[in-house]
C-alpha cells in the first residue's frame, strides 16, 4: 500500500514513523536490514525467523534523508532525539527496506523514524511520551527536511 500510494503521489520524501516500547526518545534509524527476524508472532500468527525481506537484494540500505544532521540539529535543541543503528527485526524494518529498495538511485529520500508509546498505552507513563510532545519533534524532524 505503502509503495502504491508513493507512485501515485510522487513523492520528494517518505518518512514512515514505527512504535518503540524500549525508549522514551524519538529514534532516528540509519539503516534498514534484508532480514525478517520477528521474537513474537505478528497478528497473523507468523514469526518469520533469518529471511530475506527481499531475495537476492543488497543486505542493507541507508536512509537517504541526513539522518545524523536531523538528530545533531534537534539534540543542540535539546529535543530528545537518538540515532538508532537499525530499525527492527521484522514489520518496522521490512517496510522501511522496500520503501529504501523501491527508491534506491532515484532523488526522493527515504526514512524511518520510531516514536515512544503513549501514556494510556502503558502502567507506568514514566515510559511513555504524550502525542503532543511527539508530534511536536514530528514537526521539528519533518522542517529539518
Amino acid at each position: 500500500m505503502l509503495l502504491e500510494e508513493a507512485q501515485r503521489v510522487q513523492p520528494d520524501v517518505i518518512l514512515m514513523t514505527g512504535m518503540n516500547s524500549g525508549t522514551t526518545k524519538i529514534d532516528i534509524n540509519l539503516a534498514a536490514l534484508n532480514i525478517k527476524d520477528a521474537l513474537i508472532e505478528d497478528n497473523m500468527g507468523r514469526r518469520p525467523w533469518n529471511e530475506p525481506i527481499l531475495a537476492d537484494a543488497p543486505a542493507a540500505y541507508f536512509a537517504t534523508i541526513p539522518v545524523h544532521e536531523i538528530v545533531r540539529s534537534l539534540r543542540a535543541q535539546k529535543l530528545p532525539v537518538q540515532l538508532e543503528f537499525a530499525s527492527g527485526g521484522y514489520v518496522c524494518n521490512e517496510i522501511f527496506y522496500r520503501a529504501a529498495h523501491a527508491y534506491a538511485g532515484t532523488t526522493t529520500k527515504v526514512g524511518f523514524v520510531h516514536v515512544p508509546l503513549l501514556p494510556e498505552m502503558v502502567f507506568d507513563e514514566r515510559l511513555a511520551r504524550p502525542l503532543e510532545e511527539t508530534s511536536a519533534i514530528l514537526k521539528a524532524i519533518i522542517e529539518c527536511l
